[in-house]
């Protein structure tokens, strides 16, 4: 397999890191929920999130699966 194959089928780092990240406090911003529920959430695997240290993350396509985790890609109905 060539690298332009790996590529076309996997793309490129870059296209993997376009989406938003969002913090805890984004979070309790965005979906009007208290951060104690975000952070419950968090610890236990169902909001998929990523601890540096001591601090939160969560990826805008792990928002999207968890705000619609019947489909594949999600769809979040909030404001901007």
């Amino acid at each position: 397999m060539t690298k332009q194959n790996l590529l076309e089928e996997h793309g490129t780092k870059q296209d993997q890191m376009t989406g938003k990240i969002y913090t805890p406090d984004d979070l309790v911003d965005l979906l009007k929920i208290p951060k104690k529920t975000i952070m419950d959430h968090l610890r236990a695997g169902k909001l998929p999130g990523v601890k540096i240290g001591k601090h939160w993350r969560v990826s805008e396509e792990a928002l999207d699966k968890y705000l619609d985790p019947g489909s594949g890609k999600g769809k979040r109905n909030i404001r901007k």
